[in-house]
């Protein structure tokens, strides 16, 4: 099955950039505590997502994205990634919101039953 359909880069040959709005959590690599953020934009290399402060440009994560139940009800899953900082800014108007691109190592896929509890 393919989600993203063919068209893998855009007219200028970069990846499709999706806006969405998805409940995420990431860490960063090396520490133990998972923090909440929202996914802002996605493409099947690169990730933009809000959270409260900026990160170092440049540190690896540990990257979770929750993919709700599909309309038909087959049911969702869990996108997991390493990723890299790429970017980090705040805008003047919502300087207590920061933005955090990276860039998507090895993202993997993992459809789980009903209830999101375990693995098909």
């Amino acid at each position: 099955m393919t989600i993203l359909g063919k068209e893998k880069l855009d007219a200028n040959g970069e990846a499709v950039q999706f806006k969405i709005c998805l409940a995420m959590q990431f860490r960063i690599l090396g520490e133990n505590i998972w923090h909440d953020a929202w996914v802002d934009s996605m493409s099947l290399t690169a990730l933009v997502f809000r959270r409260d402060e900026v990160i170092e440009t440049g540190k690896t994560l540990d990257i979770r994205v929750i993919l709700p139940e599909l309309p038909s009800g087959r049911p969702g899953g869990t996108n997991l990634s390493k990723a890299k900082v790429t970017r980090s800014w705040t805008l003047p108007e919502t300087p207590r919101q920061a933005f955090i691109a990276t860039a998507l190592i090895r993202p993997r896929l993992h459809r789980l039953s009903p209830g999101n509890s375990r693995r098909e």
